[in-house]
């Protein structure tokens, strides 16, 4: 069963944090190829399409929502991050700005597809050492919507932890040519924070320290000193995507993809998401914007 998207009233936004106090990795554009990304497990799927000129600048990416072959062992595709990072002392986020180039168009709201997005280490399975998001795409009513789930998890000891509840995104009747996600840790406080934007506009968020996220099986690994232990336990490399086997059915989404970014820091990345074209203004060292939710379906 789908969440269904809510009314959400206007928001004030304050972002205090500056890229002046962030920490910048990496910063990759497409203009010229692949540019680093690499697919570093091979699932059901080749991920890497056309990049440079010949794709408007873009890289493509392609993730499967697995179900007849590979099911739960996906494909995976990222920018290596150039060390090993580990969430028990390590903070970071990371930044992509992309839009789609297709996506679920066919299964109204009784199905959806999955795939997903953010920090990977080295691992099989699509639910071990990752901290990101998985995205539920549907079609309803001549809309597209997505539902964004946080995710953290590394050998285990938890199931994987989520952040569910967070209300659907409407997209439209079109699907937006300027969209960017933020994956965030912050290992002083084992906080996870992930956000969705259209335009440089906030469209959904989600925090929780690793203490408070769903684990599934079973309810007492959510209790210390499981939670710590799944942060002690993980390992990432690579920032990207990979498939994401939710209802299995292999329908996919292509993404084309203007940039990756990367810090060492939880909100260097949420400094980079470009400022609105429109509705908003920079005072006092905080980003203002009156956003509108969609409609619900």
């Amino acid at each position: 069963m789908r969440l269904r998207p809510k009314h959400g009233a206007s928001l004030l936004i304050c972002a205090i944090a500056s890229s002046a106090n962030a920490s910048q990795v990496f910063s990759i554009n497409f203009s010229s190829g692949a540019n680093g990304v690499t697919q570093f497990e091979t699932g059901p799927n080749n991920m890497i399409g056309p990049a440079g000129p010949s794709n408007n600048n873009q890289l493509q990416i392609t993730t499967i929502d697995n179900g007849t072959v590979s099911a739960y062992a996906p494909s995976k595709a990222g920018e290596p991050l150039g060390s090993t990072v580990t969430s028990a002392t390590q903070s970071y986020s990371g930044l992509v700005d992309f839009t789609w180039a297709s996506t679920d168009s066919v299964t109204d709201n009784s199905d959806a597809e999955f795939d997903w997005y953010g920090f990977m280490g080295a691992s099989t399975a699509e639910t071990r050492q990752i901290s990101g998001v998985a995205l539920v795409h549907w079609y309803h009513a001549g809309q597209y919507y997505v539902e964004m789930l946080p995710e953290f998890a590394s050998v285990g000891n938890t199931d994987v932890a989520e952040i569910r509840g967070i209300p659907a995104v409407n997209l439209g009747a079109t699907i937006p040519s300027d969209m960017q996600i933020v994956v965030s840790w912050d290992a002083s406080s084992n906080t996870v924070h992930d956000s969705f934007f259209v335009g440089g506009v906030l469209e959904a968020d989600g925090s929780a320290t690793i203490d408070n996220m769903y684990g599934a099986n079973p309810p007492s690994y959510d209790k210390p000193p499981f939670p710590q232990d799944e942060v002690n336990d993980q390992a990432l490399t690579y920032l990207g995507w990979q498939d994401y086997t939710g209802d299995g059915n292999d329908l996919q989404t292509v993404w084309e993809v203007n940039s990756l970014s990367y810090y060492n820091d939880p909100n260097g990345a949420f400094a980079a998401v470009p400022e609105p074209a429109s509705m908003s203004f920079l005072a006092g060292g905080c980003l203002l914007a009156l956003k509108r939710r969609g409609k619900r379906a």
